[in-house]
């Protein structure tokens, strides 16, 4: 069942597994959003688009955007294909979509698409320990074009998310906590999570191989950024 809206943004508790919050894509779109749109089309325009990977996607709106300005994408995420918001639909099979349904600590190599020329991830790798987090996109940052550009968010710990939340003096490598009971219900989130610094966030970006360009923080609190590849000019 969707709730009433659950925050400033007025999202609703659209769910994705049932324990890792709102499928906010399905719902808005934001100014991180619309900076992947931009460069997906410039892909396409380009004429040599290359591929995107939606990491965590959800039920893969924003997969679906990708590959409606004709880029190859591939869907990331666990949930099956019946929960996939194009699934049964006659205009995903003119539309150049792949999706993996995985849990992303069982990733294979040939899960993985080649040349990926734009790497998109809101709302998940929060849900990873900051080490697991630095090995998966290691392993995707084999797979990117020497042009990628990623767009990622994870929840801040300056967040409400960490409000009473257990780790919040831990280091990053030690942070990973479940949510204090009343946030967590708040906002359909009961896995562990490692909220995040700016700080922690550029860590991750340079141990994964790739450099911050940009990158704000939310009304809420929460942390956006663009990286390229840590080789780029």
């Amino acid at each position: 069942m969707i709730s009433q809206s659950f925050n400033r943004y007025g999202d609703r508790l659209w769910p994705t597994t049932g324990q890792h919050g709102a499928d906010i894509a399905r719902q808005r779109l934001d100014a991180l959003d619309l900076a992947a749109l931009r460069h997906a089309l410039a892909r396409v325009e380009s004429g040599e688009p290359g591929h995107a990977i939606d990491l965590g996607g959800g039920s893969g709106m924003q997969a679906l955007r990708f590959a409606s300005l004709g880029l190859s994408t591939t869907l990331i995420d666990q949930l099956p294909a019946e929960a996939v918001c194009w699934h049964g639909s006659a205009l995903a099979g003119l539309l150049p979509l792949h999706h993996v349904s995985v849990d992303v600590h069982e990733l294979r190599d040939d899960d993985l698409p080649n040349d990926v020329t734009l790497l998109y991830s809101q709302r998940f790798l929060h849900y990873l320990r900051f080490d697991d987090a630095v090995s998966l996109l290691r392993r995707l940052r084999g797979c990117c074009n020497s042009n990628v550009r990623c767009f990622v968010s994870v929840s801040g710990l300056q967040s409400e998310l960490g409000e009473a939340y257990p780790h919040a003096t831990r280091p990053v490598r030690d942070r990973f906590a479940p949510l204090a009971s009343g946030m967590a219900s708040r906002h359909g989130i009961s896995a562990p999570v490692c909220l995040y610094r700016p700080q922690d966030l550029h860590a991750l970006a340079h141990e994964a191989g790739f450099k911050v360009v940009a990158m704000s923080e939310s009304p809420f609190g929460n942390l956006k950024a663009e990286w390229v590849g840590a080789d780029q000019a």
